[in-house]
């Protein structure tokens, strides 16, 4: 029988793919018609999360079929195989905006070398990065980066400093202005709040043991999604974050 806390784990983890992947068809189908600059920035993002909770997904539909451990090699490639890519929009959004454009051949370079080390370090020797133990029936199979190798440490670092890039501008630019706009930027703000949440605990943080609390995480994801979204939404053209 499965476990309501599977339940509340499996639902919660298909609103934070739908909800990620409604919402980057949503501004690719409407880049087309408005050109809105920051558009396909922000669906390759909420690809990024719609894909990096997929394997979860996947596991809760194991669960339901009564054999949790069966994908329990599968779900890690799509957990992590994003991350580079996320990080990159992000980064990409923050210096387009708020830092000297100049900055940007560097941190691309930057962005190059954390992405080979982390592949390597992560998928190279995937049995030390990633904690996968197996489950009884009736609950849902997670994972999580081990604290004793350095993907570990990867993620924890650039997720610090994605943090600080965006939500520390968007906080910022926040208190520059003012009326509809400033809503608008606020909610960008707690989007990278809850995005940074959830990442910290769910992968970092609540280790397989804690795995009946993780959907806290997910519900994290879920409104950052919904801020991002909606802060993105109502931007207009001519007020582009800039």
């Amino acid at each position: 029988m499965v476990s309501i806390l599977t339940w509340l784990n499996g639902l919660s983890d298909v609103v934070v793919v739908g909800s990620a992947f409604v919402f980057a068809c949503y501004y690719l189908f409407e880049y087309r018609k408005k050109q809105k600059k920051y558009y396909p920035v922000v669906a390759v993002l909420m690809f990024c999360i719609a894909i990096g909770w997929t394997g979860i997904l996947i596991s809760f539909v194991a669960a339901l079929e009564g054999n949790p451990n069966q994908f329990v090699n599968v779900t890690p490639y799509f957990s992590y195989a994003t991350f580079p890519v996320g990080f990159f929009m992000c980064a990409y959004l923050a210096f387009d905006v708020f830092y000297d454009p100049k900055l940007k051949r560097s941190l691309y370079l930057g962005l190059a070398i954390f992405s080979i080390c982390y592949y390597i370090f992560t998928f190279g020797f995937f049995d030390l990065a990633i904690q996968k133990p197996p489950v009884q029936v009736g609950n849902l199979f997670d994972d999580s980066l081990s604290p004793f190798w350095f993907p570990y440490y990867i993620v924890a670092g650039v997720d610090a400093i994605n943090f600080y890039l965006l939500g520390t501008s968007f906080y910022k630019l926040r208190n520059k202005i003012s009326g509809t706009e400033r809503k608008r930027t606020t909610l960008l703000f707690y989007a990278m709040i809850f995005l940074t949440a959830a990442i910290v605990l769910d992968i970092l943080v609540w280790y397989p043991e804690d795995i009946n609390l993780v959907f806290i995480a997910r519900i994290c994801m879920i409104l950052g999604n919904f801020c991002f979204f909606w802060g993105f939404k109502t931007v207009n053209q001519d007020q582009e974050l800039s």
